[in-house]
């Protein structure tokens, strides 16, 4: 039995700007989504999304906080991927970007008119954007057709401090 596979995801927005970064390689590639990567073993969380946003787009960033967590599962005909994924808000140190992928300061209300990995989409509009944040159920199923969400559903809401 395998087990999910931890990921952090970047929100980085700065005066109604957001980084997005365009896949290159991968089944999501040409596929614009939010920074970030698998934790590696023995790796905190803040250090994960901090190390994945300096490869992905050479910006060094501060963590914030955690403001959702998603389980994610992938259908892809028989396989089935579970992800667990931990979005992150960091505060940008510096602004030029560059990295591993190609990365862009994006206008939030430019986002809808991009081909975004579709939960990617979601977690834009639904938690950084209208701030709903909490633990949410995902699925998404990638088909012939492309990439289906099938399910986003706010789980259980985080309380505010």
């Amino acid at each position: 039995m395998s087990h999910p596979i931890s990921v952090v995801l970047a929100a980085i927005v700065q005066e109604g700007n957001l980084i997005i970064i365009k896949r290159r390689e991968g089944s999501l590639a040409g596929f614009y989504g939010l920074p970030g990567g698998k934790i590696e073993h023995h790796e905190h969380l803040q250090e994960a999304i901090i190390r994945e946003v300096k490869e992905e787009t050479n910006i060094d960033a501060k963590f914030e906080e955690l403001i959702s967590v998603i389980s994610e599962v992938v259908i892809s005909g028989e396989e089935r991927k579970h992800f667990l994924l931990h979005l992150c808000r960091l505060k940008p140190l510096t602004r030029s970007l560059g990295g591993e992928e190609l990365a862009s300061w994006v206008p939030l209300s430019d986002i809808g008119s991009l081909p975004i990995i579709p939960s990617d989409l979601r977690m834009i509009t639904d938690i950084i954007q209208a701030k709903r944040r909490g633990y949410y159920d995902c699925v998404m199923r990638k088909n012939e057709e492309g990439v289906v969400l099938e399910k986003f559903l706010l789980v259980h809401p985080f309380n505010k401090a």
